[in-house]
């Protein structure tokens, strides 16, 4: 027994420098000298394991792996001793994991595990990606029911992996100096035996020689049954429950085909497993209810955010990052993964397996079609099907959590805060005892002392502001749900599919329909109330202008440019007549008469005739005209337009009101949707956008909010205090003429606030800037040859126009002069003129004592 315990130390160490000690030991000393000395050694670190001693307990029926609980890529064959995994479709490169049906809480008990063979399947289209290593794994180890199958650093779990290292609890460490070979019997010994010197550790024997000390169980693990588990990749394992060992142990040990009734704790299964399909609200404790689900009822999840945590699991780290919950990016660089065909393999794979599975599809799971046509897939016969609820206000134990996690988060945030401000003040009173000593020198004590009790005294509301509770506020206790960066939907796509939203009814095929948060009635309600919330404040991507939008808007913009016209030719003509009644009234000044010729022809009679009847039309004063009731905006009566003194920015106003009355009726009608009749504020630069092709730019208008626009054009649209909507003030068969009034009526009332002193009633637009002159490029051939580049600018909301430069060897063309000036100026009784600001046309004078002038 001493020369199989030397061999044992010489072959399989404890750590890389008693390997090399131990071998040169071997050579170089006694035989004798050699056993003494690893004798001594080994009683220093663990003592003898003792045979079991017998035990008439009534014994555990069987042990096998647990179909149930294994991943959807690992095959059993042989009545579970041969473990398997799928190699194709990308499930060579994730992990399998299989865990026994059986849990140990007590007692001493050993299962082995062989390698049988190592399979390398093709990589073909990976070859830019770094695959993780080792390509072939086994971890050998215990988990709980309520962990995952998949042996990792990140989880409470203890195992051995072939590459020699050992995990606990996070906690990774090697303890074998070489990887374990193919054919090599591992066995893997659990000791909960209170009576046994190596209590509460585990041990790996390699064909039945130790590798390695006992390892201590982490503290979190003792107490609880620990269920076999193995991970594993591109292998196939024959596996070994007992009761007789392949590879006998110095010592005896019962398998734990062996183990007592007692010591072990076997979960009940039922006979027909459950495919779940959770439907929730977007950003609404769905996924949290998951996680909880889960820890709780150990299921199979199929989803895309499962994918990504089994690849993340087994060595990957996608490229990306998370655009949502519901469908993150797949951004690993393999293929398989990030094309979908392991989704799609699992979906096809997935009814065939006698396992419970949960179909987390949060948008699919809302969508009664896509219910359906996941629901088929699983035969009635084989799985119970169930449509689980989880909408409305969540039970008190589930706000429980969030608070604690929210108090959790706090707590971390104000002591990381105290930290550094504990930081701060250390180096500033350090700071100031270096300045004190370079200035003081040996200055008076009294005064040092001084100022170090005021230093303490500082320092005592800090200890005390330290030790204060810190608590929730009472916004953050009336929180129901953890608010995440990371939306459970991307907005994109839940603004294109909501209106297709549903809850499960009877009809649709389910076995049974769980309400878990609410009942029936309640969670309906809860749903049809978001559903409205969400269709008033969602954008409508997909939304197109209708023909009807479309008639009426040509037709104002036919309109808009005559009455432009109009006023140009208005301006001419009245500028015509005040020049021919000046020329009159100078020659009877000088008592002089136009000479008339009775021998003229008839044309020039009919001239003269209508140049007295142009003389003879009396000055209408514009103040007796209401915009409002204006039977003719063409002519107020004077052959004026009632639009005659408009600058730019009376037409932008008078454009923005008609193009956002159009807006909001050409909304509600192609909507259609009575839900819906309206939209936000903030949406009206999308929806303008869509509809009029230009850009909405708010400070164009010299406002900071729409809100202090709407008080300009009021008269025709509105913002609704309650809900922000933006709604038309007048119907939609309003006439044109009509915007005109509202317009001039606005006018004045904004000129007699400027006359009266008020300087905020000013306004500021910005005007669009000229498009810059393009250069003409002579170079090119063929017909681009000779040929100039347009350029494009924007008019004041944005739209876009185009212009061009014209060949350098033609006439640049010379635009004539405006037919009015941008600025006006108001005349003074004195005679003297005064800027007056953009809205006091000259022409017509400005607002003074109650009546223009």
């Amino acid at each position: 027994m001493a020369e199989e315990d030397s061999k044992m130390e010489v072959e399989t160490p404890n750590n890389g420098t008693e390997a090399i000690e131990s071998a040169a030991d071997a050579e170089m000393k006694p035989e004798g000298e050699q056993v003494e000395e690893n004798e001594s050694k080994r009683e220093a670190v663990w003592e003898e394991e003792k045979d079991a001693a017998e035990d008439t307990r009534p014994r555990i029926a069987d042990v096998c792996w647990s179909s149930t609980d294994s991943t959807p890529n690992a095959l059993l064959a042989d009545d579970g001793h041969f473990l398997m995994s799928l190699t194709s479709s990308g499930f060579q490169f994730l992990h399998a994991g299989v865990r026994a049906t059986v849990g140990i809480k007590a007692g001493r008990y050993v299962f082995e595990v062989k390698v049988v063979e190592m399979l390398n399947p093709s990589d073909e289209g990976c070859e830019r990606t770094r695959i993780p290593t080792p390509r072939h794994t086994a971890r050998i180890g215990f988990s709980l029911a309520s962990s995952t199958t998949l042996l990792d650093e990140e989880s409470d779990e203890i195992y051995f992996d072939t590459e020699g290292y050992f995990v606990n609890c996070g906690t990774r460490r090697k303890v074998s100096q070489r990887p374990f070979r193919h054919e090599q019997v591992l066995a893997v010994l659990l000791n909960l035996d209170p009576s046994c010197s190596d209590v509460n550790t585990i041990s790996l024997f390699c064909d039945g020689w130790r590798v390695c000390e006992p390892q201590k169980i982490a503290d979190g693990l003792l107490g609880k049954p620990l269920f076999p588990t193995i991970t594993y990749k591109n292998m196939t394992l024959y596996t070994n429950f007992g009761p007789t060992p392949r590879k006998s142990l110095p010592f005896k040990c019962r398998m734990l085909r062996d183990a007592a009734a007692e010591d072990v704790v076997i979960p009940s299964v039922t006979d027909t497993p459950e495919v779940l399909f959770p439907i929730g609200l977007p950003d609404q404790g769905v996924f949290s209810w998951l996680d909880g689900f889960l820890a709780e009822h150990p299921a199979h999840e199929l989803s895309d955010r499962a994918l990504l945590e089994w690849a993340r699991k087994s060595g990957f780290r996608p490229r990306g990052f998370k655009t949502s919950h519901d469908k993150p990016e797949m951004n690993f660089g393999i293929p398989p993964i990030d094309d979908g065909v392991v989704n799609k393999t699992m979906s096809r794979l997935s009814p065939t397996l006698k396992r419970n599975f949960i179909c987390m599809e949060l948008r699919g799971n809302l969508m009664s079609s896509e219910r359906s046509a996941s629901l088929a897939r699983f035969p009635k016969d084989s799985f119970k099907r169930v449509a689980v609820v989880v909408v409305g206000q969540p039970p008190a134990p589930f706000v429980a959590k969030v608070h604690e996690k929210l108090l959790a988060e706090k707590v971390s945030k104000v002591e990381k805060e105290r930290e550094i401000a504990a930081a701060d003040a250390a180096w500033r009173q350090k700071a100031d005892e270096k300045r004190r000593e370079d200035e003081g020198g040996n200055g008076d004590v009294n005064m040092a002392n001084e100022e170090k009790e005021e230093g303490k005294d500082e320092s005592v509301p800090q200890e005390e502001k330290k030790d204060e509770p810190i608590e929730l506020t009472e916004e953050e206790k009336s929180q129901w749900f953890l608010k995440d960066d990371i939306p459970d939907i991307a907005p994109a796509v839940l603004t294109k599919s909501f209106a297709g939203f549903s809850l499960p009814a009877d009809s649709e095929g389910f076995d049974e329909v769980r309400y878990l948060w609410h009942s029936k009635e309640a969670a309906e309600d809860h749903f049809k109330k978001w559903l409205l919330d969400l269709k008033r404040t969602t954008r409508v991507e997909d939304l197109e202008p209708s023909t009807w939008f479309k008639g009426h808007w040509e037709e104002w913009q036919r309109k808009l440019n005559d009455w432009k016209k109009q006023q140009v030719d208005a301006k001419e003509a009245w500028k015509r007549r005040g020049s021919k009644v000046q020329q009159k009234t100078e020659s009877k000044e000088n008592g002089k008469e136009n000479p008339e010729d009775g021998d003229k022809n008839g044309k020039e009679e009919s001239g003269k005739e209508d140049g007295k009847a142009e003389e003879d039309v009396k000055e209408i004063d514009e103040e007796e005209i209401d915009p409002l009731n204006c039977e003719n905006v063409l002519d107020i009566g004077d052959g004026r337009p009632l639009f005659h003194d408009w600058v730019y920015e009376d037409w932008t106003l008078l454009s923005l009101r008609y193009e956002l009355h159009l807006l909001v009726h050409a909304f509600r009608r192609d909507m259609n949707d009575p839900d819906r009749p309206n939209f936000i504020e903030q949406h009206l630069g999308f929806y303008y956008s869509k509809y009029f092709d230009m850009q909405f730019t708010l400070k164009n208008f010299g406002f900071e909010r729409f809100l202090d626009l709407t008080t300009l054009i009021k008269d025709s649209v509105r913002i609704n205090p309650d809900n922000s909507f933006i709604e038309a003030s007048v119907p939609e068969d309003t006439g044109l003429e009509k915007f005109i009034g509202f317009t001039e009526y606005q006018r004045r009332e904004r000129q007699r606030s400027i006359d009266a002193g008020d300087e905020s009633a000013q306004l500021h637009f910005t005007r669009p800037s000229a498009p810059p002159r393009q250069q003409y490029q002579q170079r090119g051939s063929g017909r681009d040859r000779g040929q100039y580049r347009g350029s494009s600018g924007h008019d004041n909301r944005g739209g876009n126009y185009n212009s061009s430069a014209p060949p350098a060897n033609k006439r640049a063309y010379t635009p004539p002069p405006p037919a009015y000036p941008n600025k006006y100026s108001r005349g003074s009784e004195g005679g003297e003129t005064k800027s007056r600001g953009s809205y006091a046309p000259q022409s017509r004078g400005g607002y003074s004592g109650g009546k223009w002038s």
